[in-house]
């Protein structure tokens, strides 16, 4: 009598995770309390964001328009959730992209977000007191 073994064809090492974990640093040359500027507490208290759509949105807004800083990165939009105690999304990458398919940033390059004119108008017309 002959036995045939099974030979198995998957390995016997731990299985990678699909998920992959995004480290994003703190930018600790972000100032988000200018002299002589609005506070990024004092602006998002202002627009009120709901969602993390119109967080992500408020944050590149700021950055951008407000402290005037041209290349917006990831990390800065990082800075700002932390600077405000907002809960950071698992993927904050695709919230930004998410805001892009909406027509309210231009996420074509992550180190270089820039707020689409979409963008501008919903903060400065339908967000805040006043909507």
């Amino acid at each position: 009598m002959i036995f045939l073994s099974k030979i198995s064809s998957k390995s016997a090492g731990p299985k990678a995770s699909k998920k992959s974990k995004s480290v994003i640093s703190i930018d600790k040359q972000l100032n988000l309390m200018p002299n002589g500027k609005e506070s990024a507490i004092e602006f998002s208290n202002n627009k009120s964001p709901k969602n993390h759509l119109e967080k992500v949105l408020v944050a590149v807004y700021y950055i951008s328009k407000i402290l005037e800083i041209e290349a917006v990165n990831i990390s800065q939009v990082y800075t700002f959730y932390k600077h405000l105690s907002w809960q950071v999304p698992a993927n904050l990458a695709n919230a930004l992209s998410k805001a892009g398919v909406e027509g309210w940033l231009d996420t074509s390059d992550q180190s270089d977000l820039k707020v689409a004119v979409g963008g501008e108008n919903y903060v400065e017309h339908k967000m805040g007191a006043g909507t």
